[in-house]
């Protein structure tokens, strides 16, 4: 799909409708998932086909906000994903081998509660806010050497 001239020459305006792309799919999403995911077999079905419709119009909007990125932009990101988000697992795996390992992880489970499923989403949202956390540090850092 072919960006228009206007569009492809402000990036901040390109950015934000990929978020609002992002945000509208999420949206059906989450309204579809929280309305229909527990009430039965078939909620959970409707519930999971609203999350992979949100999916679909994330990848969709983020292929087209890559297409409109110059050379120097496309490896900056690449760069900063690849550096970025393995440096914030390796500190965010440190922070969760020490909180297990240790005294305080009794304190850990009281706060997070004793659900299984509480404590491994828990974990698995750590761990994407650290990829993102460290991402956007290695980006910034990017930019900020080079320019």
């Amino acid at each position: 799909m072919k960006i228009s001239t206007a569009l492809a020459r402000r990036p901040a305006i390109r950015y934000l409708a990929a978020v609002a792309l992002c945000a509208a799919g999420g949206g059906v999403g989450g309204v579809l998932a929280g309305t229909f995911g527990s009430a039965s077999p078939v909620g959970v079905l409707i519930a999971a086909a609203g999350g992979t419709f949100a999916m679909l119009i994330v990848a969709g909007s983020s292929v087209l906000w890559w297409n409109t990125l110059d050379e120097a932009a496309r490896e900056a990101h690449k760069w900063a994903w690849w550096w970025g988000s393995t440096g914030g697992l390796a500190v965010g795996g440190v922070a969760v081998i020490t909180l297990v390992g240790s005294a305080g992880s009794d304190a850990v489970v009281a706060a997070l509660g004793s659900d299984p499923v509480d404590i491994l989403l828990a974990g698995g949202l750590a761990c994407a806010l650290f990829q993102i956390i460290g991402y956007a540090l290695a980006w910034a850092g990017w930019w900020l050497v080079r320019r």
